[in-house]
């Protein structure tokens, strides 16, 4: 069952020896669903399959989704 609707935030991080990844997620009441994200091109590949798990657990919300790799 998707959750209805939302507004949160939501930072997650993990660290090895040669990376850094940072995800920040921000979600508000919204009439429809819009997804947006902002990432590297270096992480483009993954951008469909987290839109894809959004759009699984949610009916409805804006959500903005930071990614940071270093």
């Amino acid at each position: 069952m998707a959750l209805q609707s939302m507004t949160g935030f939501g930072k997650g991080e993990a660290e090895g020896e040669k990376y850094k990844v940072s995800v920040e997620m921000k979600s508000v009441n919204h009439r429809f669903k819009d997804i947006r994200f902002k990432m590297g091109s270096l992480l483009n590949s993954i951008e469909l399959p987290m839109k894809k798990k959004i759009d699984q657990n949610f009916k409805r919300g804006s959500f903005d989704v930071f990614v940071n790799y270093k």
